[in-house]
């Protein structure tokens, strides 16, 4: 298990960008936080996007936590509009296929369990909705089944408005510590993986 002393290296917009399904390419960086509360922030690829990715310290609950926000000129309900359709995910080059699994179609209901997969990268993950919003724009979401072997994962997606009337978009998920990673690897991957989520969801939105 990581010590709360330890620094995590957060990667940034940039390192993100060459990954797969990016259609861009860049120089690559990443920043070492070791304030225990830190928050590093970095120019995303489009002018008006910026990204900052805060790691949050192991807590008296033994959670592993991650938060990631992105900050746009793109209208939150055009956001919402791509996010609360939840077993529709071909926009996010994270996967490559969601279909539902338990629920009613579309599958945009609390219960509604999706199942996703990546070919590319073999994994699946089956998640459950458990809370959805549609005038506070937030969905979240509880993991119940998955090859990645993560504990009691979690994670609430948050859409609105932030200051000089732009928009934002939070991830912040959770999971409990497990003897296979520790939480300076956990945290790390939760962080790029809800970079990437936030960054391709933000694309798409802006097509609308």
């Amino acid at each position: 298990m990581a010590s709360d002393k330890a620094p995590v290296c957060v990667n940034t917009p940039l390192e993100l960008n060459n990954g797969p399904g990016s259609g861009s390419q860049g120089e690559t960086g990443s920043k070492v936080i070791d304030d225990h509360d830190g928050t590093a922030q970095e120019e995303g690829a489009k002018g008006d996007v910026s990204t900052i990715s805060k790691w949050e310290p192991e807590t008296t609950d033994s959670k592993w936590r991650a938060v990631v926000r992105i900050v746009t000129s793109v209208a939150a309900k055009n956001l919402w509009d791509v996010a609360k359709d939840y077993c529709n995910l071909d926009w996010c080059s994270l996967v490559t296929g969601c279909v539902l699994l338990e629920g009613e179609a579309p599958g945009n209901n609390v219960g509604t369990v999706r199942h996703c997969t990546n070919d590319n990268v073999p994994w699946y993950s089956d998640e459950r909705l458990i809370a959805i919003d549609h005038e506070k724009f937030t969905l979240t979401y509880a993991m119940v089944d998955s090859s990645l072997g993560w504990v009691n994962y979690r994670a609430t997606l948050s859409i609105g408005r932030g200051e000089d009337g732009k928009s934002f978009l939070e991830l912040k998920g959770e999971q409990s510590p497990r003897a296979t990673a520790t939480g300076k690897e956990a945290v790390e991957f939760m962080t790029r993986g809800y970079s990437l989520f936030l960054s391709d969801l933000e694309s798409r939105a802006r097509t609308l």
